[in-house]
């Protein structure tokens, strides 16, 4: 494949930019979502007794997603290419959603962290498709304040965790989860 200068790459129509960009955000702000509320519910799991989790063991779980998105953006990155972007980050967002609401029903530590390395393959899908396609999108003197603002998501998801519903999270006075 022959390297093209940010310039010479072909726009889409400018009424379809926003709503892509507005939909990879979306897309980001859930994968920031996913990877960051496991911080949150780390006290909870060390407290439950049935699974027994050392913090040690609960430190390797929390990095299976990372490790999952690691991989995901190599491979899944590389798919986007044969099949297709829009396909890509479809198949990758609904993996990862389904896959983390796997690990909200996981019977044991042992599937709920496989469950967490499988969404991170989706998740890691998720980054190289949405930067892909608003770059794809976008007018050439728009590209990187875009891809800046599409990629913001991903800080607009890690800071909701705390202020996200949970009837079994400790409230604040400013109605925040405080786990």
């Amino acid at each position: 494949m022959a390297f093209q200068s940010p310039s010479s790459l072909p726009v889409r129509p400018s009424k379809s930019a926003a709503a892509v960009i507005f939909l990879c955000f979306l897309a980001i702000v859930f994968d920031g979502y996913d990877l960051v509320v496991y911080g949150a519910i780390v006290p909870k799991l060390l407290a439950y007794q049935p699974w027994g989790l050392t913090p040690v063991q609960t430190g390797a779980i929390g990095s299976y997603a990372l490790a999952g998105m690691f991989m995901g953006a190599i491979l899944i990155g590389y798919l986007t290419d044969i099949v297709g972007r829009r396909k890509v980050m479809m198949v990758s967002i609904a993996a990862f959603s389904l896959l983390m609401l796997l690990t909200a029903w996981a019977p044991t530590a042992e599937l709920f962290g496989l469950f967490r390395f499988l969404a991170g393959l989706g998740l890691g899908g998720v980054i190289p498709t949405a930067i892909a396609l608003t770059v794809e999108f976008s007018k050439s003197n728009r590209r990187n304040f875009n891809n800046a603002l599409m990629f913001s998501g991903y800080a607009v998801g890690g800071i909701s965790p705390r202020w996200s519903p949970s009837p079994s999270c400790p409230r604040s006075d400013s109605g925040g989860c405080w786990p």
